[in-house]
């Protein structure tokens, strides 16, 4: 059975972590959507910013009839030719669900959550680039994660993880959600 972990949540809340970790421990293919849009972002020769990631994944949604996970495609048949399961880091969108049911049986969301102070925090302090570096930019982002839906994927969510203590309660607690949820996957 294809099976895709579809992960969601705002900016700040452990979502990569949570896959990076879950992709090493249970040998699972990653897709971080994040990732695709900044190699996009430099194919298209754009300055990598905050800006730059929106207009950029705007015009993915836009060149894939509004189901951005389109993208992802090619990778994840490819990647389902040898593994049962897959991640995906993350989904934004409803449409990002409809995108990718043709090419799985089965798609699991797993929410990953924290507090806003804490998103906020961890947000501002990361290095990767284009990520936003001052108050005003994760405030942008935000906007753009709440226009695009995000909270109704947390809500639909059949799984939800809490980032709200140290990282290896929050890393045992997502693999013992992992674990059930490919445990069920035959």
């Amino acid at each position: 059975m294809r099976t895709v972990l579809g992960v969601c949540g705002f900016s700040g809340a452990g979502k990569s972590t949570f896959c990076r970790e879950m992709a090493r421990r249970f040998d699972l293919p990653l897709f971080a959507t994040g990732d695709i849009v900044r190699r996009e972002v430099a194919a298209r020769g754009y300055a990598l910013n905050p800006e730059t990631i929106a207009r950029v994944s705007d015009q993915i949604r836009t060149e894939t009839g509004g189901r951005f996970l389109r993208i992802l495609e090619p990778d994840l048949r490819r990647a389902f030719a040898s593994k049962p399961a897959v991640l995906i880091d993350c989904l934004r969108e409803e449409s990002d669900l409809l995108a990718i049911q043709d090419l799985a049986d089965r798609i699991v969301l797993i929410a990953i959550t924290a507090p806003d102070e804490t998103r906020a925090a961890r947000a501002l302090h990361r290095s990767r680039p284009g990520d936003p570096v001052s108050h005003a930019e994760l405030q942008a982002l935000h906007a753009m994660e709440q226009r695009l839906g995000v909270a109704n994927l947390l809500r639909a969510a059949g799984h939800t993880v809490h980032n709200d203590g140290d990282l290896g309660s929050f890393i045992e607690r997502a693999a013992a959600v992992v674990e059930g949820i490919l445990s069920t996957a035959n």
